[in-house]
């Protein structure tokens, strides 16, 4: 049931955090966060359309396009680790956003990969999307065992402060990797004029 798909969600959570990470590391090394997003660039795409009008476009080519840009090996090859880590990603993400939505279009499959980061990205954009993913990881992965240790089922440990605590500590770190300010908290006690107020002045 709904219980144990939420405790499974978080199973494999910290492998996932562990990825995540490591294709942060891989991302911010100097090189290769200058080469991230350059392959939408006209001057990349110029260069690859040669090859591609030759029919020889493949990793030999992609590794002289960048060499000509002045990319040494060691960044050629951690951009290569860091393109397959990006996949897997993808990969990953698409099969479980979709889980238990129904029969998933080849579309919606597509839309759920390009969610996650990729070598197109520029660094930022990449580095966003991965915190992210990394936020929900390890909000499934707080869920998981505090429902475990609970035994309680799913929708009476929604209702509990704990769960609470959970989801607005997930919230906390999106906002903050998305630029948002945390919404004040609910007053308590009813709200009054002067609350709805002070709040459409802040």
């Amino acid at each position: 049931g709904r219980t144990q798909a939420m405790i499974d969600a978080g199973q494999g959570a910290n492998t996932r955090i562990t990825h995540f990470k490591t294709m942060e590391g891989f991302a911010k090394q100097p090189g290769v966060a200058a080469l991230l997003g350059y392959f939408e660039r006209p001057d990349f795409l110029s260069a690859a359309g040669k090859f591609i009008e030759e029919g020889k476009f493949g990793v030999p080519q992609m590794r002289e396009i960048l060499t000509n840009l002045g990319a040494s090996q060691e960044v050629i090859n951690s951009l290569n680790v860091l393109s397959s880590l990006a996949a897997q990603t993808s990969i990953d993400f698409s099969k479980t956003y979709g889980k238990g939505q129904g029969a998933v279009s080849d579309f919606e499959r597509r839309l759920y990969a390009s969610l996650g980061p990729t070598i197109k990205d520029p660094i930022e954009a990449f580095l966003m999307k991965s915190k992210l993913l990394t936020a929900k990881a390890e909000y499934e992965r707080d869920l998981s065992q505090a429902l475990r240790r609970s035994k309680m089922d799913a929708d009476d440990f929604m209702d509990t402060p704990q769960y609470q605590k959970i989801v607005e500590n997930y919230q906390r770190k999106s906002y903050s990797v998305a630029g948002i300010k945390q919404p004040a908290a609910a007053p308590s006690g009813p709200i009054t004029g002067a609350d709805v107020k002070s709040r459409r002045d802040r």
